[in-house]
């Protein structure tokens, strides 16, 4: 089976993520999903256009974009970004370069003609990075001006102090148009940030899908589904009630056989992100910010509940294929699972393979008619290591970096997925829903490197969805504790 593919090159060749009842509703009714995003500087680049006026976003292109930023000669200076993802900063020299390859160029060009800057990648050690960027800081030398990595490096270099709250940079504006608001604001927790994702991360690789197996779907009275979807019927309820009759016989066994029955669903990765994943498509939010701004444990506990409830029953099904990696994609191609449901870019393995699938966005638990596109921590993001030598800097070629993304880098990854990975028009359209719908959610992107927010989100989600439970009562005695964390981590 092919390899799962990077940020870059996955995407680039073809076929071949206790207090009272009473207070705590109080509590409760005075939480708000929405972030509290701080006003840091009155140099935000959607206040910076010739007029002095915000430029709506939809009416400009990346080069109109780049014409509203600061104005700064750094002739002959470098703008070093540490990846992992080696290939996306600076593509490879080929002869022939790949759709996303042109696009990172095309942004690198725009950046370098307004600032004379050199574009530099800088291959990232994942193992020695935290070590690295405080040696770095102990000598009083810049490790980088930023680095692209997973979030779940991401929350381990935070929680180690490495890293700078963004909303502390100066000129860098999360808040402009160029930049995937709705991604930009999940990312925050109170007034902090530490990380910013979107099209010019590669957040499109990490999006997750249903991958659904054509025949599987035809023979159950579905040919078209996508067809659903458009209709406004694609629901969580209606992906589970196709698979329980598509797995018909083999819920109606006392002991499956995953060696030959028919199942209805699964993942190739069937662990954590897997349940995470599921979690985020019931849009449930569990950190928000109180009355006064602050960060503060959010949860719906109602709705909350009818989502693990909802998939509690789901992952304990015996629609459910037990097994993940080989065993699930051989079933998938042997069409023996109706719906796999994971990562976008498993597109790649799926295409080269041969297995006949078609792609449909992951329906909303609680939205009869939503999809949401969640991602886990291993999507890629954007950060500031804690010590600059130029902060100021930093954040106007930052602003530059996704500004000169904005439009080109999210086509390519249309592009290249239509042109190398799907069938039809159908897929195309469903490859939009997908994208439109990508959601994150603070609590997964930082869970892995405090243990703090994990005992209280990751944590406690995933035991109940295995197991049940009700969220409530593992949540008030912890409420305490969390705020004392929070209040001395995310001010």
């Amino acid at each position: 089976m092919a390899k799962m593919k990077s940020l870059k090159t996955g995407l680039k060749k073809p076929l071949a993520a206790v207090i009272s009842a009473a207070l705590l509703a109080v509590m409760l009714a005075a939480c708000t999903n929405v972030p509290n995003i701080p006003d840091v500087s009155d140099t935000s680049s959607e206040a910076s256009g010739a007029d002095g006026e915000s430029q709506p976003e939809a009416v400009l292109s990346a080069e109109e974009w780049m014409e509203t930023l600061e104005e700064r000669d750094y002739t002959g200076q470098k703008l070093v970004i540490a990846t992992a993802a080696e290939g996306f900063v600076v593509p490879d020299d080929e002869e022939e370069s790949g759709l996303i390859d042109a696009a990172a160029e095309k942004r690198n060009e725009l950046i370098e003609d307004k600032y004379g800057v050199v574009i530099e990648e800088k291959k990232v050690q994942s193992s020695t990075l935290q070590s690295q960027l405080a040696s770095a800081a102990a000598s009083g030398t810049q490790y980088a001006d930023a680095v692209l990595t997973t979030a779940r490096e991401i929350s381990s270099l935070a929680a180690g102090g490495g890293l700078l709250n963004l909303f502390s940079l100066p000129y860098f504006d999360m808040q402009a148009g160029y930049m995937d608001r709705s991604l930009a604001d999940d990312s925050v927790i109170g007034n902090t940030c530490y990380a910013i994702y979107g099209s010019a991360t590669g957040v499109e690789n990490s999006v997750w899908a249903v991958f659904y197996n054509k025949k599987l779907l035809s023979d159950a009275g579905y040919p078209s589904p996508e067809t659903l979807v458009r209709n406004g019927e694609w629901t969580f309820d209606k992906m589970y009630e196709i698979s329980k009759t598509v797995a018909a016989d083999t819920m109606n066994k006392r002991s499956p056989d995953s060696s030959r029955d028919i199942f209805g669903y699964s993942s190739y990765n069937n662990d954590d992100d897997w349940l995470m994943a599921l979690w985020q498509s019931g849009a449930q939010k569990a950190l928000g910010n109180d009355t006064d701004g602050h960060a503060a444990l959010c949860y719906d506990y109602a709705a909350s509940q009818a989502v693990l409830n909802t998939l509690n029953d789901f992952v304990n099904s015996k629609a459910m294929y037990p097994s993940a990696k080989s065993a699930v994609f051989s079933a998938f191609s042997e069409d023996r699972i109706a719906f796999l449901i994971y990562r976008l870019d498993f597109a790649a393995t799926l295409a080269e393979n041969g297995a006949d699938w078609g792609l449909l966005p992951v329906p909303a638990i609680l939205d009869a008619a939503g999809q949401v596109s969640p991602v886990d921590s291993n999507v890629f993001g954007l950060c500031v290591p804690a010590f600059l030598e130029n902060s100021e800097r930093t954040g106007i070629l930052l602003n530059a970096f996704f500004a000169a993304s904005h439009g080109h880098v999210r086509q390519a990854f249309v592009d290249n997925y239509v042109n190398y990975y799907l069938s039809d028009n159908d897929e195309a359209l469903m490859l939009e829903h997908i994208i439109d719908a990508a959601s994150v959610d603070a609590s997964v992107l930082y869970a892995d490197g405090y243990s703090g927010i994990a005992s209280v989100t990751t944590d406690i989600l995933t035991d109940i969805i295995k197991n049940g439970g009700t969220l409530q009562s593992r949540v008030e005695p912890l409420i305490n504790t969390f705020e004392n964390f929070i209040q001395n981590t995310f001010r």
